[in-house]
């Protein structure tokens, strides 16, 4: 749990500062900045979960596809409360996006821990 809470702290991290960094410093809309921080933050979660986290359980092609379906599921979830927010106009669209980011990790905690990274036997 300790190293899956830092791969998770870690991808967050990097996913709220780079969809700060993008709509502090560029003209890209909410969504299509939050989506460049999304596959920024999926890249460093994968491989420090898949390696660090879970010690490489088992063939990476199951797992990356497991880990993308999960993950692609807590984008779209991310992205439609990021959505309601904009819409809502109740935060400023950096507020929106950053507290629309830091509740994946709570959505990928429990499909990652008990289906992602599940060690099946493999058949050689």
């Amino acid at each position: 749990a300790a190293r899956f809470s830092v791969v998770g702290m870690v991808s967050t991290a990097v996913h709220i500062m780079i969809v700060w960094l993008l709509l502090v410093s560029t003209a890209f809309p909410p969504l299509v900045a939050n989506t460049f921080a999304f596959l920024t933050a999926f890249g460093i979660s994968f491989v420090g979960n898949y390696r660090w986290t879970f010690g490489s359980p088992g063939n990476i092609g199951r797992a990356i596809k497991r880990f993308l379906l999960i993950s692609v599921s807590a984008f779209v979830m991310n992205t439609l409360l990021l959505a309601v927010l904009l819409t809502g106009e109740w935060f400023s669209p950096v507020i929106a996006a950053i507290f629309s980011g830091a509740v994946v990790p709570v959505i990928t905690f429990v499909g990652r821990g008990f289906w992602g990274f599940v060690r099946i036997k493999e058949v050689v």
